[in-house]
């Protein structure tokens, strides 16, 4: 096999040595890696140096392991003290020495599998008297033997007392947690893409929720296999405010020829795991859209669970929340949110958190919503109204235009009846009930001295012949909005009417003194919103 094309990774071996020097004890966690699964000879080496001083009870540092290489007169052959000291300065973190070791530890096999395979098609060909029949029960033995040492797993029992409990880390309480996967799916159109890079902005500059609340600032890598980095990407996250050497756009991959090709998240996905593990402070990845990491048929299960499991690895590993986009499957209107994600329901399965984004139609106001449709970590349902805005770009980059996010109030049920409402049919039988409902409801609200509970309302609605989802649909056209107090069972709605319910909107991009929903990060340029505070529900 020629050594130029066999399949290694610097840097993951790099990364191996550089973590167990950094942090002994990870030693452990590097499973059945051996000094031959090293491409590189002084790296064997060093790895079989550091193990025995562990193994002997000697603490590995530059310095002790320089001592042993010393003795063993192995200290010129890798690289000398730079080299160690190069090492343990190159890798940021000991906390990912298990997946560098499992990507030296796969070469390794692909290596030794490729050298099997040139000794049977050796044997096929030259087969020196053995029949056919030796030749292949040779050639299986072979292969039997590779798997035995190599790919059967060994199954960990773990017994529960040992497990420490973690609370959730939240970017944006109920919306964005670290360490897990999130989708964000809709109709083409709703503004998926720029909504991603929106989340992406307020990452990277620690800046304010549409809720009021703020979150803590770290790196944001990104990849989008639709939009290019220049004319898109860049320019919509200039004009949502975003902190621009914080944000990290994954561009092209290096072979170890020098040769540059166009990064696959199917085939690439582990080398971005180590060149994630240099930026420091990673809170949030994007990958735009989700569908490409799978290598086989996105709308198969099995195919699906195997592409996504590294992200979710990924994403557990380094502390990361990661942010797919997808899409809708066509002529899924009116079914729940988490059946309508194009694709195998794998995906749906598999993320923790799904936002659902819809248009609103022109009698409801316009503008588009946003709405948790799953949460396996966190309460579901509810969301924000949002517009997408064009603008030109100052400064030096006047003459660009870019999409930006302008966020709105927040809004209330469940992302099934928040679609429902958002992509309503046009019948003109229907928007009469709805008008004479919308009448009524005027008329009993107004009975009511201007307000009613929620559940009154309801009630009042079926005594006069009218369905629930018809009166949802009828509030806005009533002009009714809704104050909402309390939380869970203690949670209490109140309808009432308003002269208008629109609402203003505010800018994602900060200013001095304002978060990217008004001063101080309230909803409507004061004070953040309380959970005893005002809020428009439109649902």
């Amino acid at each position: 096999m020629n050594a130029r094309t066999a399949p290694h990774s610097l840097e993951a071996e790099q990364s191996v040595l550089g973590a167990i020097m950094l942090d002994n004890a990870v030693a452990a966690r590097t499973g059945n890696l051996a000094p031959l699964d090293f491409f590189v000879q002084g790296h064997a080496e060093i790895y079989n140096a550091a193990m025995k001083l562990i193994a002997a009870g000697t603490a590995v540092d530059v310095v002790t392991l320089s001592d042993e290489l010393k003795r063993r007169k192995q200290l010129d052959n890798v690289g000398g003290d730079a080299y160690l000291g190069a090492l343990v300065e190159n890798v940021p973190t000991a906390a990912n020495v298990t997946h560098y070791a499992q990507i030296v530890h796969e070469h390794a096999l692909r290596r030794r599998l490729a050298a099997t395979a040139d000794e049977i098609s050796t044997a096929a060909l030259t087969p020196n008297g053995r029949s056919v029949l030796d030749v292949f029960a040779a050639a299986r033995q072979r292969i039997d033997a590779l798997a035995i040492r190599y790919v059967n797993p060994a199954i960990e029992l773990v017994r529960a007392d040992a497990i420490r409990p973690e609370r959730i880390e939240w970017l944006w309480d109920g919306y964005i947690a670290r360490g897990i996967l999130h989708l964000i799916a809709g109709a083409p159109g709703t503004g998926k893409t720029t909504l991603a890079l929106a989340i992406a902005a307020t990452v990277s500059r620690g800046g304010c929720w549409p809720d009021g609340s703020r979150t803590t600032q770290g790196n944001v890598l990104i990849w989008s296999g639709e939009d290019a980095a220049a004319n898109t990407l860049v320019p919509r996250l200039i004009a949502m405010g975003a902190e621009m050497s914080r944000v990290h756009i994954v561009s092209s991959v290096s072979d170890s020829t020098g040769e540059r090709r166009c990064f696959d998240p199917a085939q690439d996905f582990p080398e971005l795991v180590l060149a994630a593990g240099r930026l420091p402070g990673l809170r949030l990845m994007i990958v735009d859209p989700i569908a490409s990491v799978v290598a086989g048929d996105s709308h198969h299960n099995s195919e699906t669970r195997r592409g996504l499991q590294p992200v979710v690895e990924f994403a557990e590993r380094v502390r990361c929340a990661i942010q797919g986009v997808t899409h809708f499957a066509k002529a899924s209107s009116g079914r729940d949110p988490i059946e309508r994600v194009i694709g195998s329901i794998a995906f749906a399965a598999v993320a923790r958190i799904i936002m659902a984004t819809a248009r609103l139609p022109e009698d409801q106001g316009g503008g588009r919503v946003f709405a948790r449709a799953k949460s396996n970590v966190g309460p579901d349902g509810g969301g924000f109204r949002y517009e997408l805005r064009q603008g030109e770009l100052e400064g030096e980059y006047r003459g660009i235009v870019a999409s930006r996010i302008e966020w709105g109030v927040p809004i209330d049920g469940t992302a099934r009846e928040i679609l429902a409402q958002a992509e309503t049919d046009t019948d003109p039988s229907e928007q009469t009930e709805r008008a004479e409902a919308a009448e009524w409801l005027k008329a009993l609200l107004a009975e009511a001295g201007g307000s009613m509970a929620k559940v009154d309302v309801v009630r009042a609605a079926t005594r006069a012949g009218y369905k629930e989802r018809t009166i949802q649909r009828a509030r806005t056209t009533a002009g009714v909005i809704v104050d909402i107090t309390g939380f869970g069972s203690q949670k209490r709605s109140v309808w009432q009417l308003a002269s208008s319910i629109v609402p203003p909107t505010v800018s994602i991009v900060p200013t001095a003194d304002a978060g990217m929903n008004g001063t101080h990060g309230g909803m409507n340029g004061g004070a953040a919103a309380g959970n005893g505070g005002s809020e428009a529900e439109v649902f």
